[in-house]
């Protein structure tokens, strides 16, 4: 049961961004009781960076994301969540410049509250379609998921972009940026 509970979360928040198939039990390891989650071999969609007007995902994969939830110690100790391996092709589709001297304060603004109420609307229909049995779950599964949100720690490795600009004319350019290792901590 747990182990549905914790892949539902994960489906709903990494669905955006995941391929979908990538959700199948041999794509994923749960052993709740031991707070330990891990997902290897993911896809991005194409859409994962649909924020991003002027660039465009070609190629994503995440070697693995692990998630280790120290239940019996949530109020003292961090929940740690690690993406290793992370490589993104990306192509620039339009002229940067000429797109960023187009968008203006509001006009990012808009978009962004856009695509915040599409993802709600998205939400809203996954609940609809998914109703929970008991209401009481729903709080303590809500509550669950804020503790663990608000005391994560965050490590990000090996990761590889490459931005790949066929737009300047004769002359295409590709720029590359790898980071070894990045770090970051909520204390709720």
């Amino acid at each position: 049961m747990f182990e549905t509970l914790v892949t539902g979360v994960l489906t709903n928040v990494l669905g955006s961004y995941i391929d979908p198939r990538c959700f199948s039990p041999d794509k994923i390891n749960v052993e709740v009781w031991s707070g330990y989650v891990v997902l290897r071999d993911l896809e991005l969609k194409p859409e994962a960076l649909a924020a991003q007007p002027a660039v465009q995902l070609v190629r994503g994969v995440v070697g693995s994301i692990e998630l280790k939830i120290p239940w019996n110690r949530l109020q003292s100790e961090s929940v740690v969540l690690t993406i290793d391996d992370v490589y993104l092709l990306a192509r620039v589709e339009a002229d940067i410049e000429g797109v960023l001297m187009e968008m203006d304060e509001f006009t990012i603004k808009k978009q962004l509250l856009e695509q915040l109420y599409q993802d709600a609307q998205r939400q809203e229909a996954a609940d609809r379609e998914n109703p929970a049995s008991n209401k009481s779950d729903d709080g303590f599964t809500a509550r669950l998921v804020n503790k663990i949100i608000d005391n994560i720690e965050l490590h990000i490795r090996r990761v590889h972009l490459r931005l790949e600009d066929h737009t300047t004319g004769d002359h295409p350019f590709a720029i590359g940026l790898t980071i070894e290792s990045a770090h970051a901590q909520v204390r709720g």
